[in-house]
């Protein structure tokens, strides 16, 4: 788990420095800058979310509840952190840009993966 861990955060890093070059070019810094908000908060996000799947109870019913508190509170974090960005004047789009390159490195990896399979 530790090694996807890396190699994702990793590949996340490097999607998001290109993305974040060619966005700074065209549209500026507070661009630049929201989507290297945008990455850091997805990469928060993911772990977050091994933390809980290391975490879950194997009771079913408790499990559900640490599931739904734990979705609960990733999702008001991603609101929280969208509101505060929007606030200072960072371009929504671009946050949301930068938790898009996360995903993106998510199907990077996965297509790598499988290509060593």
């Amino acid at each position: 788990m530790k090694e996807f861990q890396s190699k994702v955060e990793k590949i996340s890093l490097i999607v998001t420095l290109i993305a974040s070059v060619i966005i700074w070019i065209f549209f500026g810094f507070n661009a630049f800058l929201g989507i290297w908000i945008g990455c850091m908060c997805a990469l928060i996000g993911f772990r977050m979310i091994i933390k809980m799947a290391k975490n879950l109870n194997p009771d079913e019913n408790k499990a559900k509840k640490q599931g739904i508190t734990s979705y609960t509170f990733r999702y008001l974090f991603y609101g929280v952190v969208l509101a505060v960005s929007a606030f200072r004047g960072i371009p929504i789009l671009s946050v949301l840009a930068g938790i898009m390159c996360h995903k993106a490195s998510l199907l990077i990896y996965t297509a790598i993966e499988k290509e060593d399979a």
